[in-house]
C-alpha cells in the first residue's frame, strides 16, 4: 500500500485508483479558489484534501457547488460535530437549509500556531439520478487557544443535477488543494 493512502486514512483503495485532477498552491490572501473541470463525467467519487492558514481570523472554510456553471447558494443539508484536545465536544451544527458545504467543524484563525488541514469525500457528482453527498473531517488549531480541533461532518446536495465545480470559500492566506478522482470500482473491500 503506498504510503500517502496510508497516511490519509485510504486503506481501501487499490493501488494506482487515484488520478490528481488539480491541485491548487494559495500563496496570498484568497477568498475563493474554484476548482473547475473536476471530471465529473468520469468519476463517480472526488476526493479533495486540504493544508492551509487562514488569512482572516475567526473564520471557517466552506465549499459551493456550481451547477452549468453557476454557483448554488442555498439548499444545503448538514449535520457536523466537533471535539476540543482539551477535553470538551459539541455539536458543530445542523441545518435542511445551509448556504455552504462546511469544510471544517470549528472557527480558525491568523495566529502563528493555528493551522488546518484536512479532506473530504464527493460522491455522484455527475450523476443525474442522484443527489451528491460529501463526508469531510479536518484537524486544526482552534481560535482561542493551541487545542487541537477535530471535526466530522456530512453534506447533501438535495438535487440530482449534474454538478460541474466545487468553490472553495473562506480567506486563505497560504496552502494547498488537491482534487483527485478515484477510479469506478477500485475500492478494495
Amino acid at each position: 500500500m503506498p504510503l500517502g493512502a496510508t497516511r490519509f486514512g485510504l486503506q481501501g483503495l487499490a493501488s494506482g485508483s487515484l488520478e490528481l485532477i488539480s491541485k491548487t498552491v494559495i500563496t496570498s490572501n484568497t477568498e475563493n479558489i474554484p476548482l473547475t473541470n473536476i471530471k465529473e463525467d468520469t468519476y463517480k467519487t472526488h476526493i479533495l484534501f486540504w493544508n492551509l492558514k487562514k488569512g482572516v481570523d475567526t473564520t471557517q472554510l466552506s465549499a459551493r457547488f456550481t451547477v452549468g456553471g453557476s454557483l448554488v447558494s442555498s439548499g444545503y443539508i448538514y449535520s457536523g460535530w466537533y471535539g476540543i484536545g482539551g477535553g470538551s465536544e459539541n455539536t458543530a451544527g445542523r441545518s435542511t437549509a445551509l448556504n455552504d458545504i462546511m469544510l471544517d467543524g470549528y472557527w480558525s484563525g491568523t495566529a502563528a500556531n493555528e493551522r488546518m488541514a484536512g479532506s473530504a469525500i464527493f460522491y455522484d457528482l455527475g450523476d443525474t439520478n442522484k443527489h451528491s453527498n460529501i463526508i469531510r473531517q479536518s484537524i486544526q488549531t482552534g481560535y482561542l487557544s493551541a487545542n487541537v480541533v477535530a471535526g466530522w461532518g456530512a453534506t447533501t446536495y438535495p438535487q440530482a443535477n449534474v454538478v460541474d465545480g466545487i468553490n472553495i470559500r473562506g480567506t486563505t492566506a497560504a496552502g494547498v488543494f488537491r482534487l483527485y478522482g478515484v477510479k469506478d470500482g477500485l475500492w478494495v473491500i
